[in-house]
């Protein structure tokens, strides 16, 4: 990754600009995971999971208590930041979703 300490207004536009594929070349990556997970449910997600982000799991269902004991380990403050992070990706998200998704 690269790091920039005050650019130049010149480099602002190339500096902010996203990378930009096609919605036909993402549908056709796409499709085959979707359908593999359709067909072979949580057998698919594991593999996708191993695949993608090289974690091994068994399992997908995490307990309530689990998820409970795992709330108390995080502190308030950082809660609300992944709160406003979350809230501020997918209002960016739903702005680009496509109707054929």
């Amino acid at each position: 990754m690269k790091k920039y300490t005050e650019p130049s207004r010149e480099n602002w536009e190339e500096l902010v600009s996203r990378p930009v594929q096609s919605f036909q070349k993402i549908k056709d990556l796409l499709l085959p995971v979707m359908q593999s997970v359709r067909l072979q449910g949580d057998k698919a997600l594991c593999k996708y999971t191993r695949q993608f982000d090289g974690a091994i799991i068994s399992k997908l269902r995490v307990s309530q208590e689990e998820i409970d004991n795992a709330k108390t380990l995080i502190p308030d403050r950082l809660k609300q930041a992944i709160e406003i992070a979350f809230n501020n990706i997918k209002k960016f998200h739903d702005a680009q979703r496509q109707k054929d998704l």
